[in-house]
């Protein structure tokens, strides 16, 4: 079963912004989860040929939100 493409957008940039959000509990979870979301779209990629560079841009836009929402909480 595949999900549809927009959910899997939302969940990509979902996860990116878990994943800066993450540095709260345990600074090491940060490269953990970023490591562990680079070696899973480039094992896609290598296999599948499924356009990681989309879903890694769409991730990128999670890490930007959250890295945004962070400094926004901190100033409070």
């Amino acid at each position: 079963m595949r999900l549809p493409e927009s959910l899997c957008q939302i969940c990509h940039a979902i996860f990116g912004f878990l994943t800066v959000q993450a540095v709260l509990v345990h600074p090491v979870l940060v490269g953990i989860f970023f490591l562990t979301f680079v070696l899973y779209e480039m094992d896609e990629e290598w296999n599948i040929g499924d356009h990681a560079f989309e879903e890694m841009r769409e991730y990128g836009v999670g890490l930007g939100v959250g890295l945004c929402a962070l400094i926004v909480l901190s100033m409070l």
